[in-house]
């Protein structure tokens, strides 16, 4: 059956239905298990598994779940001892669906809030400066690009790394910053004292 959904874990009410997500496109090509990011309309960064379903040896269509990956923000933070956001670009997002999601008080946040991209999940309330500009204006170097800027008065530190769909576009970005603020103080204070005990020995 060509992309024809079996069973959705997430979504029942569509089984029986023909898919056209990446993800099952991709298992329908090789008949194998497919797995990737992709960014739903109302904003959800899902990761998504399509298996084939098989029945006397004939291919009978696909069963899939799905899971919103935002919710792992908080258990991120408690496994690395950083912030955690999640963005993604508003291309591919249908700002009424944003908006619905945000009134309804599933989503923090605003369409507005920042330039190109919107934060999906966050483990800190404010976002530091123009999160979105910073991402990408940063080094496309390496797998985890690291992070190290002032916004708001504030001193961060930290890495990301793309968010990528089963066609390797870029969907988003795992953001994660420290905000070094005090410590970066306490080394210009220690800094100066020391710099001042030497004159006073000198």
């Amino acid at each position: 059956a060509e992309r024809r959904l079996v069973f959705s874990a997430d979504h029942p009410q569509i089984s029986g239905e023909i898919s056209k997500h990446q993800t099952i496109l991709q298992a329908f090509r090789t008949q194998r298990m497919a797995h990737g990011l992709e960014l739903a309309g109302d904003g959800r960064l899902l990761l998504r598994v399509v298996v084939p379903w098989r029945m006397a040896g004939d291919s009978a269509g696909y069963v899939e779940m799905s899971e919103d990956i935002g919710q792992f923000a908080p258990r991120l933070k408690e496994g690395v001892g950083y912030e955690i956001f999640i963005t993604a670009k508003k291309t591919g997002i249908n700002q009424k669906q944003w908006t619905a999601e945000v009134a309804a008080g599933r989503r923090a946040g605003s369409w507005q809030e920042l330039g190109d991209c919107v934060v999906l999940a966050r483990t800190m309330p404010a976002v530091p400066g123009e999160l979105c500009a910073i991402l990408k204006a940063s080094s496309p170097i390496g797998f985890v690009r690291t992070l190290d800027f002032i916004a708001d008065k504030r001193h961060f530190r930290g890495g990301f790394l793309d968010l990528l769909d089963p066609a390797r576009q870029n969907r988003g970005a795992l953001v994660m910053l420290r905000d070094v603020t005090s410590e970066v103080v306490s080394l210009w204070t220690m800094a100066f004292y020391l710099g001042g005990v030497g004159l006073a020995i000198a």
